[in-house]
């Protein structure tokens, strides 16, 4: 049990419990501070991105005519460009 004699013991001894809690949650900030460099947070935000797989791509011609494919994310334009002439090949036999 405390007893202060006057109110200033009582001020001083509120002042030091508040100055203990607050040197504690201090510290106990500091013991779970990470510090992450800057390659390692930008890895973080790629992982947090949406991963894709696919692509659709469509390609409205002036006659109305659409042409829609779908590649890969690892394919280059260059398939892109056999599969457009492919279609067109493959459409000039049918006609």
């Amino acid at each position: 049990m405390l007893l202060f004699q006057n109110e200033m013991d009582y001020k001083d001894q509120i002042d030091t419990e508040e100055r203990r809690s607050i040197l504690k949650l201090m510290r106990e900030n500091e013991q779970n501070k990470q510090f992450i460099s800057k390659a390692k947070k930008a890895l973080e935000d790629i992982q947090k991105k949406p991963i894709f797989r696919k692509c659709v791509i469509r390609i409205k011609f002036p006659n109305n005519f659409m042409l829609q494919g779908e590649f890969g994310c690892k394919e280059k334009i260059v398939e892109l460009y056999k599969f457009v002439e492919k279609v067109f090949i493959t459409l000039e036999y049918c006609s």
